[in-house]
């Protein structure tokens, strides 16, 4: 699992009002997951900006197909954590979204982060009924908020 950040490690604790929030994304490729992590890293970074590396770079990836289409994403809110896996990354970004348009009708007006306007757990688990799967890991109630 490699720490992710995701926006809402960083909106969460004032959202949520928990201390921390901590994220990550694992591909199914653990190399393609530890290229994620090592990307960041400011000599490598520094590398990447290099045209003619990042010529390569884009050219091994457009050829080589390494791991499938399995994504796992992990928060943790304090003593909280949620794990949401499957197929078709994509597709589970899109299926929120359109989830979270069926349920805009109660929905108060203005700008919110999508933890203030849903339960997440009972959010998570409609979504988990289109084909992913769910996992609150140690908290013993099973809850997110």
């Amino acid at each position: 699992m490699h720490r992710f950040p995701f926006s809402d490690q960083y909106t969460l604790t004032g959202t949520l009002g928990v201390t921390s929030a901590r994220t990550g994304l694992c591909l199914d490729s653990r190399l393609v997951t530890r290229l994620l992590s090592v990307a960041g890293r400011p000599a490598v970074a520094r590398l990447l900006h290099r045209p003619r590396v990042r010529r390569l770079l884009l050219s091994a990836l457009s050829t080589a197909h390494v791991g499938g289409d399995g994504f796992a994403v992990t928060v943790r809110c304090g003593t909280v954590q949620a794990s949401f896996t499957g197929r078709r990354q994509s597709r589970a970004t899109g299926r929120t979204a359109a989830l979270l348009i069926c349920h805009l009708p109660g929905l108060p007006p203005g700008a919110a982060h999508i933890e203030q306007l849903v339960d997440p757990e009972r959010f998570l688990t409609e979504l988990a009924t289109d084909g992913f799967a769910l996992d609150f890991g140690d908290d013993p109630q099973g809850t997110l908020a």
